[in-house]
């Protein structure tokens, strides 16, 4: 096995030579690929990954060669490698026969098998194991273990769509509740994380890691205890008592835990997990992986107890299993939930779980054609949830989310609003209708809603970002500071990039450059750097056009900088140019800096045509800069008159 350990620091896309895998034809220069006859734009970063793996095809890339190849001196989450990584993989989804395979090689990095080496051989029929498999955990803090191979997803909504439409017999189900409160239906004990050498160290990681975990635990209202009754306190109770426990150890330069949830009263494994971090930067691992773990746990009770008592402990594996991989591998959690359903056909949620994967899916998605499918795959899961019961709020969340962002927000808050009604401490929906609000306009309620869902739901670290970039917006850095303290805790590279990007944005120009410096990556300092020397040198006074380093930037960052510096016909220019699906929201739009954007004439008639002002219109909620008593036209009057 080959392994990439140096190279070039970056990729000059401007100068590597078009190249074909199978079907697929690459033209890095253009950053898009061409298939019967078809082109479609790329990212940059998707291509440069793209061409990286495909220099060294059927050989392993590092993951560490990978990130210094293509995001040069930046500090990389891995989420972020994560979404980069899913995106290749969604190039080949859908083609027959495969024109590569991206493998994941644990613990190493990644090699793309390209279409001769892949065996042809046809898929095994799908299979529903009595249990879910364990999943363990990747390189760097927080990312999950993708199983090598092809992932065939006409075939997973073949079984989403077939699950959707069967029926079979009904189970019993226990008696149902409007408002399940998962908190109070089960009871965890934290056994302890073992540390398997004598190393004070992993001592001191163990306790702190079970007394993290139990802290978080009951912070939600969960009943968690360190402490294990005997066996027979359980009793043959249905509320299925858990157990958590796992080990601490240390690998050469990492310490790892390995973590696992039993069926207290059976022994029963349910699910394991793998967590690691570097040693020279894991002074929060404990913390981190409690997190986590918590998190895990948090999603799969509100899953249990909207079954209504009707799950296995093999299901419930299914369940944390699911929680586990998602926002992180979309993949496997559609691999996950058509299991689920093909165990549980009777079973809601398992169909509703089903419809949020393939509206996951859906929004990852690169391909029109692929996200259209997966969009009509949730709804027909999500209508099934619904026919065998009508109360399920993850279906209408599922809904919600199906139809994307940047459009159809008064049908998307509708089905929000219902699964909020049925559900009111469901985190998902909660946080997508923060989305939708922002989108909108109506920034002082999402801000309002974003603090609930914040104290319902403090783990996710996408959620604590979204959060502080809303209060740092308008000005309260008292009040987003502990919020980027505790996400610092969880994801430092999010919390570092946050940092420099509140500072970009609403910080004194001048003060901002040494910010970006200092935290920054260095491929935005070219662009970003020169831009706010602009800035402070202007003192107020309008500018025209970017730095010629800015033209890579997003499309929605070039029109707020344009607006920012007073250039809104530039601004205007862009805004109405096609919008790549990936980045098409209208979040931007009300952000601080787009003020003179919007008291602009023009502002109106492009939210017309965006479909804003029919929301506005249909819902009667108009966006809170329509209070604005400086802006210089009444919103309901311009608005269907644009």
């Amino acid at each position: 096995m080959d392994v990439l350990s140096e190279g070039p620091e970056t990729i000059d896309l401007a100068r590597r030579p078009d190249f074909r895998l199978g079907q697929l034809l690459f033209v890095p220069s253009a950053c898009c690929v061409v298939t019967a006859g078809q082109e479609r734009r790329i990212q940059r970063r998707v291509m440069e990954v793209m061409v990286t793996l495909a220099d060294m095809a059927n050989r392993t890339v590092a993951r560490d060669a990978l990130i210094r190849r293509c995001w040069g001196q930046r500090v990389v989450g891995d989420d972020a490698v994560n979404r980069i990584i899913a995106k290749v993989r969604d190039l080949a989804r859908g083609l027959e026969p495969a024109p590569f395979v991206l493998e994941t090689i644990p613990k190493v990095g990644f090699r793309l098998v390209t279409f001769d080496a892949i065996p042809q051989s046809p898929p095994a029929p799908p299979a529903a194991p009595p249990a879910a498999p364990p999943l363990s955990r990747e390189p760097g803090p927080w990312v999950a273990r993708r199983h090598p191979g092809r992932v065939v997803v006409a075939a997973l909504l073949g079984m989403l769509i077939v699950g959707a439409v069967c029926a079979g017999v009904w189970r019993f189900a226990a008696p149902r509740s409007a408002e399940p409160a998962h908190a109070a239906t089960v009871r965890i004990e934290v056994a302890g994380f073992e540390p398997l050498q004598p190393d004070p160290v992993l001592r001191r990681f163990s306790i702190a890691t079970s007394e993290a975990l139990v802290r978080m635990l009951t912070g939600i209202g969960v009943d968690a205890s360190q402490h294990v009754p005997p066996r027979a306190a359980a009793g043959p109770d249905q509320s299925a008592a858990l157990s958590v426990a796992g080990s601490i150890d240390r690998d050469k330069d990492k310490y790892v835990i390995d973590a696992r949830i039993e069926d207290r009263v059976s022994g029963r494994r349910l699910w394991s997990g793998r967590f690691d971090r570097r040693i020279g930067v894991a002074t929060d691992f404990p913390e981190q992986a409690a997190n986590e773990i918590a998190d895990i746990v948090n999603c799969a009770l509100q899953r249990r107890a909207a079954s209504h008592g009707e799950l296995t402990p093999a299901e419930f594996g299914l369940v944390l299993s699911y929680c586990h991989a998602r926002a992180e591998d979309p993949i496997q959690m559609l691999e996950i939930s058509r299991r689920l359903v093909a165990a549980a056909p009777r079973l809601s949620i398992a169909h509703s779980m089903a419809a949020g994967a393939a509206a996951w899916n859906a929004a990852e998605s690169l391909s029109p054609l692929d996200a259209r499918a997966l969009r009509l795959a949730a709804r027909a899961s999500a209508e099934r949830a619904l026919q065998l019961d009508p109360r399920n709020a993850d279906a209408f969340f599922a809904l919600a989310f199906s139809h994307g962002e940047g459009a159809d927000w008064y049908e998307r808050e509708r089905d929000l609003q219902r699964a909020a009604e049925l559900a009111p401490e469901q985190s998902p929906a909660r946080n997508i209708r923060v989305r939708l609000l922002r989108e909108v306009g109506r920034l002082d309620e999402a801000l309002d809603l974003g603090k609930a869902a914040i104290a319902a739901n403090p783990f996710r670290s996408p959620q604590l970002y979204q959060m502080a970039v809303m209060q740092a917006a308008r000005g309260e850095d008292a009040e987003a500071q502990p919020l980027i303290n505790r996400l610092d805790l969880i994801d430092p590279a999010s919390a570092s990039n946050l940092r420099w990007t509140i500072a970009f944005w609403w910080g004194d120009p001048g003060a901002a450059r040494a910010t970006l410096k200092a935290q920054a990556p260095a491929a935005d300092r070219a662009c970003f750097d020169p831009y706010l020397a602009r800035l402070a040198m202007a003192r107020g006074a309008s500018l025209h056009g970017l730095p010629p380093a800015c033209a890579g930037v997003g499309v929605d960052w070039r029109i707020r900088m344009l607006a920012r510096e007073g250039d809104l016909d530039g601004a205007y220019a862009q805004l109405v140019k096609p919008v790549p699906l990936p980045e098409h929201s209208t979040i931007f739009l009300f952000y601080p800096e787009m003020k003179a954007l919007r008291r602009d004439p023009r502002f109106m008639a492009y939210a017309r045509r965006v479909g804003l002002v029919d929301y506005w219109t249909r819902s009667g909620h108009w966006p809170d800069f329509c209070s604005d008593s400086e802006l210089p036209y009444d919103c309901r009057a311009a608005g269907p008159a644009a």
